[in-house]
C-alpha cells in the first residue's frame, strides 16, 4: 500500500508540475498604454508623427522569443517579434495622445539592441531593453539615441507565479522605456522643430 500510495503522490505532483510548465507558455501580456507616458507626450507640444518598424538587432543580447527557466517560453503577442511589441506600443500611445499620422514628414523607428529577461532566480529576477530609437524628418536623420532600462523583480518558486511576475515586469519595463524617449530633451526639441541639435 505504501508503494502504491507514493506512486500516487509522485504521479500527482509530476501532472501539477506539467500544468504549472503549461500555464507558462504562449504569448506575453498584451501592453497595455499608459496614462502616464500619453500625458507626458502631450505635454510635450509636439507635431504629429508617424511610426515606422522596431527592428530585432541580430544579436545574443536580444532573446525573442523570452525563455522561462529553460523549460518554456514567450512570444510576443503582436506581429512576430518583440521589436513589432513595442511598436506597436509607441503607435498606440502616440495615437492617445493625438499626435499620430501617417501623413507626417516625422517618422520614429529604431533597433531593439537588447532584451533580456532571466526568471531562473526564486527570489529576485532581472530584465533588460535597450532600444536605439531613431526620428527621421523627410527621410533625413534628426534623431538617434539609445535608451535602455534594467530591471530587477520578485519572481517566485512557484512556476505559475513566477512567469506571471516576469510579464507584469516586461510590460513595466517598456513602459519605462518609452516614457524615457518620450521625456529626453533633445527628442522632445525635434518633435516640435523637426530639426537636430546639429
Amino acid at each position: 500500500m505504501d508503494n502504491i500510495y507514493m506512486k500516487t503522490i509522485k504521479l500527482f505532483a509530476v501532472i501539477i508540475f506539467g500544468l504549472q510548465i503549461a500555464a507558462c507558455s504562449g504569448p506575453s501580456y498584451v501592453y497595455q498604454s499608459s496614462s502616464y507616458n500619453v500625458d507626458a507626450l502631450r505635454l510635450n507640444n509636439a507635431n504629429s508623427c508617424r511610426v515606422g518598424n522596431i527592428l530585432n538587432a541580430e544579436t545574443r543580447d536580444v532573446e525573442d522569443p523570452i525563455s522561462f527557466r529553460g523549460l518554456s517560453s514567450f512570444v510576443s503577442p503582436v506581429g512576430d517579434t518583440y521589436g513589432d511589441y513595442i511598436t506597436r506600443a509607441l503607435k498606440d500611445e502616440l495615437m492617445l495622445a493625438g499626435i499620430y499620422s501617417e501623413n507626417s514628414p516625422l517618422e520614429i523607428s529604431g533597433t531593439m539592441t537588447k532584451h533580456i529577461f532571466d526568471a531562473s532566480g526564486t527570489n529576485v529576477g532581472v530584465g533588460d531593453i535597450a532600444v536605439e530609437f531613431v526620428v527621421t524628418s523627410a527621410g533625413t536623420i534628426v534623431y538617434k539615441k539609445t535608451h535602455s532600462v534594467h530591471k530587477e523583480y520578485v519572481t517566485g518558486f512557484n512556476g505559475l507565479e513566477a512567469s506571471t511576475n516576469m510579464q507584469r515586469a516586461h510590460t513595466e519595463t517598456v513602459e519605462e522605456l518609452l516614457n524615457r524617449f518620450y521625456k529626453d530633451p533633445e527628442f522632445i526639441r525635434v518633435m516640435r522643430t523637426g530639426a537636430s541639435y546639429q
